[in-house]
């Protein structure tokens, strides 16, 4: 049976359409950071760790408006909250047993 697409619509899909978002895309940025041997990367003129298994490897980095993300070749590596420049958080269980700072 051919039917009006027009009709399709406003009878049948209309109704199972969600609300229109309010807020704006948050559209993430990506970047290459290498990790240093003190453990941590530099994203947006902040300092983020990652752990010790990556150090001196090339990441990708995802930054949005709440978060950073370290990735190697698609694996989630890190995850730390996104900080201001000029901040470090370091997750203590990305160094060595008895050699965190």
């Amino acid at each position: 049976m051919r039917r009006v697409p027009r009709e399709v619509f406003e009878t049948e899909e209309r109704a199972a359409l969600l609300p229109a978002p309010t807020a704006l895309f948050d559209v993430p940025r990506w970047l290459d950071a290498e990790v240093h041997p003190d453990h941590h990367v530099q994203v947006a003129r902040a300092l983020y760790s990652a752990p010790t298994a990556y150090v001196g490897k090339r990441l990708r980095a995802r930054v949005d408006r709440k978060t950073v993300r370290l990735y190697l070749r698609g694996e989630l590596v890190a995850c730390h909250p996104r900080v201001a420049p000029g901040k470090r958080p370091t997750d203590m269980s990305h160094y060595p047993t008895g050699k965190a700072p």
